[in-house]
């Protein structure tokens, strides 16, 4: 339990720079980030999707372009918070 606990504090403190530290932001990444994406697209097109510890929605914003509907969720509200901000603005 204190292993969770721990875990949950790590993605609280770390929420709002967590994509520049996951390597989200970095140019030389950006090919395999694509792969993923274009993965996405051809695996989950027209899909229902449960996404499970979405954190900031960096992925999520992706999977929506394919999927027919998602509910992205994590046990952060930090994070959610910065996931919804997303979804403003993809809408």
């Amino acid at each position: 339990m204190r292993s969770l606990e721990s875990t949950i504090r790590y993605y609280h403190d770390r929420a709002a720079i967590y994509d520049a530290t996951a390597g989200y932001l970095d140019a030389e990444a950006e090919p395999r980030r694509e792969l993923l994406k274009q993965l996405f697209k051809r695996y989950l097109r027209g899909r229902r999707v449960l996404e499970v510890a979405c954190g900031t929605g960096y992925w999520t914003q992706f999977i929506a372009k394919s999927a027919s509907a998602i509910l992205a969720t994590d046990r952060n509200s930090e994070v959610i918070d910065l996931a919804r901000r997303i979804e403003a603005v993809m809408e």
